[in-house]
């Protein structure tokens, strides 16, 4: 009869010497699988930063690109405003270019020749808007050009060439203009032509490079 415990005892020693090491097995495969995880971290941190490497210069390219195009767009709407202000205004405006700030600048050509800011005189009583009154003093507006868009060149066909790299463009009260082109090179080294036509005052943009 005392046989039976100790077969019972054997046997509940077996058992426990093999759950012992099936443990020791799941430990061993955990530590192997938390290695891989490591490693394939470190692989995805050097992968996306391979790709931002790549990534981020293109970005920055587009940004200057599309400010760029924004610029050239400013500056022939500039153009088109200082015609349409001669015509309603029926005095001269003009349009500055300075080549070593990069900017444009749009003023009364009267108030530019003085220097300062002619007052409006106020309309007399029973006056309608616009009807014989006096047209208000015209403040200046400016364009600073991005850093990426640059000035290479400037013509004027006629007179309105300054001095320390400023040129002129003169729009008249008839709706012509002094004519002349400006010449732009953006961030991807594309060249873009500014026109000014002397007959009509017509502006338009031409992309160069889309025409080689």
């Amino acid at each position: 009869m005392t046989s039976h415990p100790m077969v019972k005892t054997a046997r509940r020693a077996e058992t426990a010497t093999a759950r012992t090491s099936s443990a020791g097995k799941a430990r061993t495969s955990n530590a192997w699988s938390a290695g891989f995880t490591l490693i394939e971290l470190i692989t995805v941190l050097i992968i996306l930063a391979l790709a931002g490497a790549i990534v981020v210069p293109r970005f920055s390219d587009s940004l200057d690109f599309l400010f760029d195009r924004k610029g050239l767009r400013s500056a022939a709407a500039m153009m088109r405003r200082a015609r349409a202000e001669a015509v309603f205004r029926r005095e001269n405006m003009d349009v500055t270019v300075d080549i070593e700030n990069g900017k444009l600048t749009l003023s009364s050509a009267e108030e530019s020749e003085n220097g300062v800011a002619i007052a409006p005189e106020p309309p007399p009583d029973g006056d309608e808007a616009g009807a014989g009154s006096a047209v208000r003093a015209f403040s200046p507006i400016e364009i600073q050009f991005p850093k990426s868009l640059k000035i290479e060149e400037v013509s004027v066909e006629t007179y309105g060439e300054g001095k320390d790299d400023e040129y002129t463009f003169t729009f008249y009260a008839r709706g012509t203009s002094s004519g002349g082109e400006i010449r732009f090179e953006d961030a991807r080294r594309n060249e873009h032509l500014l026109r000014v036509s002397p007959l009509n005052g017509k502006v338009w943009l031409v992309d160069l490079d889309e025409k080689k």
